[in-house]
């Protein structure tokens, strides 16, 4: 058997390797399909309709490219910050979170447009363009997009900034239904130390807003393992801040007294003057005369006094 010549009329293998493919290569495949675009509507349809996610967003991408055309082209203005409203704030631009907004207004025809630009076609050019990308899936709101953001978390060959954003996002779409396979990959990344620690800690600190079971006891004994790195029990502590559990006060006890890494005493200090009791106090003006300039932790200090001076005595 002799392969079939180039020109050969066959959307369903042209389909497959824009399924397939990505950059230039699905570029391609999405012209060879688009230029028959009668013929094309009856495969897009079905497939769009597929339980393989892979093929359903493709066709749903491609099907964008004949029925929402003005959608997607605007969505391209606002990523490259075209055709805003004027700035009204003292950085002298748009934040990505406004953009991501005036992204997500243009409607749910822009969700496939997403999914292409971030899976298929890798179409932007900055961090700042990333994060509004995945900030929009989020605005968006397509519980479907689950999955591709999953396989880009499981993907280590992608950056740990752009990793954690896509598990950001697919643990905020899988918030208005419950815990679920976002949750649990969450956990999982988190309790795996050959993972990078920017990725473990950016799943830490998105867990807090849906709290596993033993979310607390995880994070104890992750930053009670002395192989943990400065920056890893750093992230942490922070999420113990927002988790305003008093019961870690020990565990924060301990990791003040074994210190001297000042930028964790400094984080120790801020969670502690929230966090802390009479104890902590006492822990607090210890290690600060280990520090090397113990005048910046007075505030810290003088926050926790007072909160326990406001407090009610047992």
């Amino acid at each position: 058997m002799t392969d079939r010549p180039q020109d050969t009329f066959d959307l369903d293998r042209w389909f497959d390797d824009a399924r397939t493919r990505g950059g230039s290569e699905y570029l391609a495949a999405r012209a060879r399909v688009l230029e028959h675009p009668v013929a094309a509507r009856p495969l897009l349809d079905r497939k769009a309709q597929s339980s393989d996610w892979r093929e359903a967003w493709v066709a749903r991408s491609l099907l964008g490219w004949l029925d929402s055309v003005e959608e997607y082209t605007r969505a391209r203005e606002i990523l490259e910050e075209r055709g805003l409203p004027p700035v009204r704030n003292i950085l002298g631009k748009h934040q990505p979170p406004t953009i991501a907004k005036f992204m997500a207004a243009i409607g749910p025809a822009i969700a496939p447009w997403l999914y292409e630009t971030l899976f298929k076609t890798r179409d932007f050019t900055t961090e700042r363009q990333e994060s509004v990308l995945y900030l929009a899936v989020e605005e968006v709101g397509d519980a479907s997009m689950i999955p591709p953001l999953l396989e880009r978390v499981e993907d280590r060959v992608t950056r740990p900034l752009e990793r954690s954003s896509a598990l950001r996002s697919a643990l905020r779409l899988e918030a208005a239904s419950g815990p679920g396979i976002a949750q649990a990959t969450a956990v999982r990344l988190l309790q795996n130390p050959q993972e990078p620690d920017e990725l473990r800690g950016a799943a830490a600190k998105y867990l807090v807003a849906m709290p596993p079971e033993g979310l607390l006891q995880t994070l104890e004994s992750i930053v009670q393992d002395p192989t943990t790195s400065a920056r890893l029990t750093e992230d942490i502590v922070w999420v113990f801040s927002e988790l305003a559990d008093p019961s870690v006060r020990p565990t924060l006890h301990t990791l003040l007294d074994g210190t001297n890494n000042e930028e964790l005493i400094g984080t120790l200090f801020a969670v502690l003057a929230r966090l802390g009791d009479r104890t902590s106090l006492t822990r607090m003006k210890a290690a600060q005369t280990r520090t090397e300039d113990p005048n910046l932790y007075d505030e810290w200090i003088e926050d926790l006094e007072q909160r326990l001076q406001n407090e009610p005595s047992d």
